[in-house]
C-alpha cells in the first residue's frame, strides 16, 4: 500500500509541475483556463471548482492536462471573448504556454538532483584512489562495513602484497589474485565539508557469477563535499549537468524504441510504462529519500522529453502545428490540426496499452 501511495504522490508532482507550467503562463497571459485535469478523460469526477477553472480527477491515470478557452476553435469568429482564447493570442503566445509544461519538468529535475548532490557530494575524477559507489547487501564488503562514498587509498595483505590503486582495474585484479587470503583495505570516508574518517578493514572475497568478488561497485571518481554555500552552486551545476545528460539518453533510447518497433513489431526490454514506473520507484523508494528525489528527476526529464517529439496531441506537435496555423493561416487548416491532434492521441494510448502489457509480461504480475 505504502508502495502504491508513493508511486502515485510520484506521478502526481510530475504531472502538476508539468501542468502547472501551462496553467500559470496561460494566465499570465490573459488566456481562461477552463479545466485542470488529473489523470486523462474520461472524468471520473468533479473535484472542486475555483474562479473561473474546474479541477477534475480522470479515469487514466497516466497524466493530465489543461483545458484552454478557444483552443479547439477552427473559427475564431464564433469566440465570444477573444481576448481570453487561446487560439487568437500571438504565435509567441502560444508557444511559450505550449512549452511552458516542458520547461517545469526540466526545471524540477535540475532542482532534485541540485539537492541530491548537495547531499550526496560532489563527484569528481580522483588522482589517487578509487571510490565505492554502491555496496551490495549481505556481500563481504558489506559485513565489513565498507559504505557507498568510501575512498579505497592502499590494497595489501598483512605479510605481503601492496597496491595503491589508481582505477577501479587494480581493485580487480588485486582481489582475483589474492582471492584465497583475506585482503586489507585503508580507506578515507567523507564526512562532509571536507572531513573525512581513515578507517581499515578486512574481508575475504566470494565467487559471484563466476568471478572473485567483494561485492562493490567502484568508480574513479571520488565523493567531495565543500562549504554549503560552494555545495548549494556545484549541487545546481551537476544538477543542470545530469539533467542534459538524461536528455541524451531518452532521446536515443526512443529512437531504438521506434527501430524496434517498426522493423522488428517488439518492445525494447528497457521500455517501461507505469506499471514498470511502479515497480522502479517502489524498488528505489527502499533505498532512501534522496535516491527517490534523483529517480523522480529521471521521470521529469522524460515527461518533458516525450513531450517535445513533434507527434500530435504532444506539447512539441502542438507547437509545430501553432506555427504551421500562423504560416497559413485557414479554417481548413484548423480543422486539419483538430483532426492531427485526435489522431495523435489515440496512436499515444494504443502506445501506452502495448507498453502496460509488455511491463506486466516482463514483470510477470499475472500468473
Amino acid at each position: 500500500m505504502l508502495a502504491l501511495l508513493i508511486f502515485l504522490g510520484v506521478l502526481f508532482l510530475v504531472v502538476l509541475v508539468h501542468e502547472g507550467g501551462h496553467f500559470l503562463t496561460a494566465k499570465l497571459l490573459g488566456v481562461r483556463v477552463e479545466e485542470f485535469g488529473f489523470g486523462l478523460p474520461p472524468r471520473l469526477t468533479k473535484l472542486f471548482k475555483k474562479g473561473e477553472t474546474i479541477y477534475t480527477l480522470n479515469w487514466l491515470p497516466i497524466g493530465g492536462f489543461v483545458r484552454l478557452y478557444g483552443e479547439d476553435e477552427a473559427n475564431p469568429e464564433r469566440i465570444k471573448n477573444k481576448k481570453r482564447a487561446f487560439v487568437t493570442k500571438p504565435l509567441w503566445a502560444k508557444l511559450i504556454i505550449l512549452l511552458a509544461g516542458v520547461t517545469a519538468n526540466f526545471l524540477l529535475a535540475g532542482f532534485l538532483f541540485g539537492v541530491y548532490y548537495f547531499f550526496k557530494g560532489i563527484p569528481q575524477r580522483s588522482q589517487a584512489a578509487v571510490s565505492i559507489i554502491e555496496v551490495i547487501p549481505s556481500s563481504p564488503a558489506s559485513r565489513a562495513g565498507l559504505k557507498e562514498g568510501d575512498k579505497i587509498e592502499l590494497i595489501y595483505l598483512k605479510q605481503g602484497a601492496v597496491v595503491v590503486p589508481r582505477a577501479p582495474e587494480d581493485v580487480v585484479q588485486f582481489v582475483n589474485k589474492y582471492h584465497q587470503q583475506k585482503i586489507y583495505f585503508k580507506i578515507r570516508r567523507p564526512e562532509g565539508y571536507g572531513k573525512a574518517e581513515i578507517k581499515e578493514v578486512s574481508l575475504k572475497p566470494v565467487q559471484m557469477e563466476g568471478h572473485w568478488r567483494i561485492g562493490v561497485v567502484i568508480s574513479p571518481l571520488e565523493i567531495k563535499f565543500y562549504p554549503w554555500y560552494k555545495e548549494v552552486a556545484l549541487g545546481v551545476w551537476f544538477g543542470i549537468k545530469e539533467s542534459l545528460g538524461w536528455l541524451v539518453v531518452i532521446l536515443v533510447g526512443l529512437k531504438d524504441l521506434v527501430v524496434q518497433l517498426f522493423q522488428e513489431h517488439n518492445l525494447p526490454p528497457s521500455v517501461s510504462g507505469p506499471v514498470g514506473i511502479y515497480k522502479i520507484t517502489s524498488d528505489v523508494a527502499q533505498t532512501g529519500w534522496l535516491n527517490l528525489m534523483r529517480l523522480i528527476g529521471v521521470i521529469s526529464v522524460n515527461l518533458a522529453v516525450i513531450n517535445l517529439l513533434p507527434i500530435p496531441a504532444l506539447d512539441g506537435g502542438r507547437a509545430l502545428l501553432a506555427v504551421i496555423s500562423s504560416l497559413v493561416p485557414s479554417k481548413k487548416v484548423r480543422k486539419v490540426e483538430y483532426w492531427l491532434n485526435l489522431a495523435g492521441m489515440s496512436f499515444l494510448l494504443l502506445l501506452m496499452i502495448l507498453i502496460t502489457i509488455h511491463d506486466i509480461v516482463k514483470f510477470k504480475i499475472l500468473p
